[in-house]
């Protein structure tokens, strides 16, 4: 059996353009699980996965990566490494 999205589906499924934008420029990005953002980005490697619903873990995300430059400096690198290789 095949399997097929129509176009508008494809759309809605696309990862936010911002979130390549962002790992190509090594920055770490957040986003929200859904749609396609949880195929732009490795929770943990390449930026940070949180529920689109709660403004707490995202202020948490946020806060953790601005207290800890080593960790964003590596998830920025690990998003560009994924960028460079696609």
């Amino acid at each position: 059996m095949s399997c097929s999205l129509s176009e508008r589906d494809r759309k809605r499924f696309r990862p936010p353009r911002v979130l390549r934008v962002g790992n190509s420029a090594a920055r770490p990005v957040v986003g929200g699980r859904s749609g396609g953002t949880e195929d732009a980005i490795v929770d943990g490697s390449t930026g940070l996965l949180v529920d689109p619903s709660d403004p707490r873990e995202t202020t948490e995300a946020l806060f953790a990566l601005l207290g800890d430059p080593e960790r964003r400096r590596a998830i920025g690198a690990a998003g560009r490494r994924r960028v460079e290789s696609e």
